[in-house]
């Protein structure tokens, strides 16, 4: 898989290859861990996850525990940080 976090990349770029995911990050306020990825880049990854639980043995701020539980699917997360810990459950309470 290939995602880039650095300038837009639209359809008119040409045409998408096999394993680019292309996704709009939408504004919604500052990120919330500095290696912070998009919602809809971690829905996308989620979809073609094999099913079963998701695991993020580095959760940060939760965004693969959000797009997992949003998708219907179970999640497991490891943060040892306990900002981040905090973040990533209040995100997590309210995706549920």
């Amino acid at each position: 898989m290939l995602w880039g976090s650095k300038g837009p990349w639209h359809d008119k770029d040409g045409p998408t290859h096999p394993g680019v995911i292309r996704c709009g990050v939408i504004a919604g306020g500052p990120k919330q861990h500095t290696t912070g990825k998009p919602l809809p880049l971690m829905d996308a990854l989620v979809q073609v996850c094999p099913a079963g639980t998701v695991l993020d043995p580095f959760a940060g701020s939760a965004t693969t525990g959000v797009a997992a539980l949003v998708a219907g699917r179970r999640f497991v997360g490891c943060e040892r940080e306990e900002a981040y810990y905090t973040i990533a459950s209040e995100r997590l309470s309210k995706a549920v």
